[in-house]
């Protein structure tokens, strides 16, 4: 083994190990830590049949590199987060507010559509009955910010419009 392979900063060689590498890292990352085993199994592919001999295979590819691999990830996610700049503050306008409510409406509306076409209605309905909620707060507070200035032109009338009816939420009801 090299000493770039031992210090992590390299990839490694099995693509396997790689794999089990950056899934342990990814899982410790959200918060949600995934086994050796666990990690090993999901990185073989297709064959995830767990097997007596799993756990002494991935304790393994840990020692074999993925330790050091996953290390090596870590310092470079913490440096990566160390010298990241924060994001300017936007201003607070209403133009702001009325394109993030906007975003907000249209992503619970696709997020219902979708549940609905696999055919989770309880969690469709739940997402239907927060778009519910989320209009009502786009109505208070469109009354308590200034309007966004006229437009002239008919076109971009026509355009807003047929975005309006676009992102309508559709009707889930029976008739």
């Amino acid at each position: 083994m090299s000493v770039a392979e031992q210090d992590g900063s390299t990839p490694l060689t099995r693509p396997r190990d790689e794999r089990m590498a950056h899934l342990l890292f990814q899982s410790e990352r959200d918060g949600q830590r995934m086994t050796q085993v666990e990690a090993w199994l999901r990185a073989g592919g297709p064959t995830e049949i767990k097997k007596p001999s799993s756990r002494v295979s991935a304790s393994k590819a840990f020692k074999r590199g993925v330790q050091a691999r996953v290390a090596w990830l870590r310092q470079q996610d913490a440096q990566r987060r160390v010298s990241a700049k924060p994001e300017p503050i936007e201003a607070v306008t209403a133009d702001n507010i009325a394109a993030l409510m906007d975003s907000v409406s249209k992503a619970l509306t696709d997020a219902a559509k979708a549940a609905k076409s696999h055919g989770a209605n309880n969690v469709s309905r739940q997402l239907m009955k927060s778009l519910t909620t989320h209009a009502g707060r786009v109505g208070r507070v469109s009354g308590r910010v200034d309007r966004p200035q006229q437009v002239a032109d008919e076109g971009e009338v026509a355009a807003m419009a047929s975005s309006v009816v676009r992102n309508l939420p559709y009707c889930s009801c029976k008739k």
